[in-house]
Formats: structure tokens, sequence, C-alpha cells
């Protein structure tokens, strides 16, 4: 059975790697592996910790958010390249 320290671990070991590390969690369990992460998802049910450790939170309890949240990142990030290109 995995704890909060494997989770940790895993999230380290995928970053040392070269990978870029997104971790989706709710509970205290989770907060090590979230703070961790380049990119840290939490839902609006969390506890607070989470909720606080977390880059984005969903207000939704729906998969598309997180698609729509990343497409909308993608989107701000290249318009600001544009501006600063400029």
């Amino acid at each position: 059975m995995l704890n909060f320290l494997h989770y940790k671990k895993i999230v380290l070991a995928l970053r040392k790697a070269g990978y870029v590390v997104g971790y989706m969690g709710d509970g205290i369990n989770d907060v090590a592996a979230m703070r961790s992460a380049d990119v840290a998802i939490s839902v609006e049910n969390a506890i607070d910790v989470a909720k606080e450790s977390a880059d984005i939170v969903l207000l939704k309890s729906d998969l598309h958010t997180i698609i729509d949240s990343v497409l909308e990142v993608f989107m701000r990030v290249s318009s600001n390249f544009g501006n600063v290109f400029l």
C-alpha cells in the first residue's frame, strides 16, 4: 500500500527523469506530492490544505474541466509570448 511519502517519491523521480508532472489530489495524504509536482490540481470539495497547495482548483466534478483549463493556459501563454515578442 502506498502512503503519502511514496507519492512524493514517485513525483520527484519522474521530475528527475525529465518529465513534467501533474498531480491531482484532494486529501491530506496528497499534499506532499502536490507540492512536489509541476502542476497540482484539486477539487472544490477537497480539504482546505489540498486546495491551498493546488495550482488549479476545479469547481466542477468533470474531467473535461481539466482539458478546458489546459487549453486556456496554452492560449494565455501563447498570447503573452506574442505580446512580449512584439
